[in-house]
């Protein structure tokens, strides 16, 4: 763990030609840039906060397949994400950010899903087979409930970006059904 704070003269944390890294749990405040790569792919970013930089949060410079999970990425003065060319299959599972420039990558966006069923006197509803339909009709999970009511937790596609185009996925369309 390591808060790296700034006053706008530096980046908090800069990775340059790195693959397979783990950037887990830091605060990266009040910099230039919360986190940059560069030429960096297959890392993980994880339980992170970059808020208040001045210009975004993540910057990703041809870097492909990063996996960003439960992150705080708000309030920077640009971007929250900044997306340069040649940085693709980016997901960002579970993050807080506001908004995004994509200038030639590809940002994936998704919220993790679980659901709780019970019946009409409110008893919890075991075996029943929980089926999200996004906007485009396409199946997305395919979830059981356990004794308990619930389902695993499974991951839904709010939207991907490629470019200046965006392709949202949100309404999802849930239902529940058994064999009886």
């Amino acid at each position: 763990y390591s808060n790296v704070y700034g006053a706008f003269g530096g980046n908090g944390i800069y990775f340059t030609g790195t693959n397979n890294s783990l950037i887990n749990n830091n605060i990266s405040n009040n910099n230039a840039s919360g986190v940059i790569l560069f030429y960096s792919s297959f890392s993980v970013i994880s339980n992170n906060i970059a808020n208040s930089n001045l210009y975004s949060a993540v910057h990703l410079i041809t870097s492909t397949n990063n996996n960003f999970t439960d992150n705080n990425f708000s309030l920077n003065t640009e971007n929250d994400i900044n997306l340069a060319s040649n940085s693709f299959n980016n997901t960002f599972l579970n993050c807080s950010y506001d908004d995004f420039n994509n200038a030639g990558g590809s940002l994936i966006r998704k919220w993790y899903y679980r659901a709780y069923v019970n019946d009409s006197s409110g008893n919890s509803m075991e075996d029943l087979d929980v089926l999200a339909y996004n906007n485009t009709n396409d199946l997305i999970l395919n979830l059981t409930t356990n004794e308990s009511g619930w389902t695993q937790i499974g991951h839904i596609i709010d939207y991907i970006s490629e470019g200046v185009f965006t392709n949202y996925y949100s309404n999802y369309v849930i239902t529940s059904s058994n064999s009886t």
